[in-house]
């Protein structure tokens, strides 16, 4: 390095804006009345919540757009927290670690609605067979992500908070009894296959080991 580096000291111009970034915070309007229509319409709705939630600090708003539209949820690994755990609208983690109903219900929703995250692979698995039943809503404020790995029939260009306080006037209070239903029996396949060998390895003859 020259020693004239040392010798004089750098004037420093602060520049506020960083050139090359520059979210959309605000959420087009035509966009949300297209994602409350097919969410108003839905049979077998899913949600995907992504860690964008807790960066928007939408934990709030994201909690009472789950409970006014009944919509059953599950998070990705960076997405946990979003939502209490004991939720009853809470179906559990998404990906190759996650729980089994909410990994196979992705393709057989209807409408996905996906907020915060990036569909990578540890959670859709096969793009060629992913949700390919299912009209997509990407909640995201990384326009690099939208249509990145995941079509998006309804993209939101928008921060998590501003696109969810959008949303909420829009769309009705429903439930859905029969297709939650299906998660939980989802659940005790897990639990009575999975969680309940594991938890008792050497009770039930499982153990992989054994001392000689």
């Amino acid at each position: 390095m020259p020693k004239t580096n040392f010798l004089t000291f750098p004037v420093y111009q602060r520049k506020p804006i960083i050139r090359s970034y520059h979210p959309a915070n605000k959420p087009d309007i035509l966009a949300l009345r297209e994602a409350a229509e097919l969410i108003n319409n839905a049979q077998k709705p899913m949600i995907l919540a992504g860690h964008g939630i807790q960066i928007a600090h939408a934990q709030e708003l994201f909690k009472e757009f789950v409970e006014k539209t009944g919509i059953p949820l599950a998070c990705t690994i960076h997405g946990l927290s979003s939502i209490p755990n004991e939720h009853p609208l809470h179906m559990g983690m998404l990906g190759m670690h996650g729980n089994y109903g909410a990994n196979i219900k992705q393709n057989e929703c209807d409408v996905l609605i996906a907020i915060g995250m990036r569909f990578d692979d540890r959670v859709t698995g096969r793009l060629d067979k992913y949700a390919k039943q299912a009209k997509v809503i990407h909640i995201e404020i990384d326009p690099s992500e939208i249509n990145k790995n995941v079509h998006a029939h309804v993209p939101i260009l928008a921060d998590a908070k501003a696109a969810l306080k959008g949303l909420l006037p829009l769309v009705k209070e429903k439930s859905y009894p029969e297709w939650l239903a299906e998660f939980h029996a989802c659940d005790d396949i897990e639990y009575s296959k999975v969680i309940h060998r594991d938890m008792q390895p050497t009770a039930l003859g499982n153990c992989a080991w054994a001392w000689w």
